[in-house]
């Protein structure tokens, strides 16, 4: 079976998408950098003013974990992009 032009992606077409994958990212990367800068307000001394005694509760090094474990994914997810990028240069 022979294929015809409209059977494969174009290079450009591919590049168009990749281009969407990064903006959605990068717009993940803002929210999520929005996410950690109040969780760090609220895991800091600087609530203590607000709210008193400042304690860490266990849903508090629960919450922060996961960040931590969160952002070391959307790292890897960032090297994989970089690499994928990098590869034409």
């Amino acid at each position: 079976m022979a294929r015809t032009a409209g059977d494969t992606l174009d290079v450009f077409t591919m590049i168009d998408i990749f281009k969407y994958v990064i903006y959605g990212i990068a717009a993940a990367f803002f929210v999520y950098g929005i996410l950690l800068m109040v969780e760090g307000f609220f895991t800091t001394g600087a609530i203590k003013d607000l709210y008193g005694d400042f304690k860490i509760t266990t849903c508090g090094r629960c919450v922060s974990a996961w960040f931590i474990m969160l952002t070391y994914l959307f790292m890897l997810a960032w090297l994989g992009v970089t690499a994928f990028t990098s590869l034409p240069v």
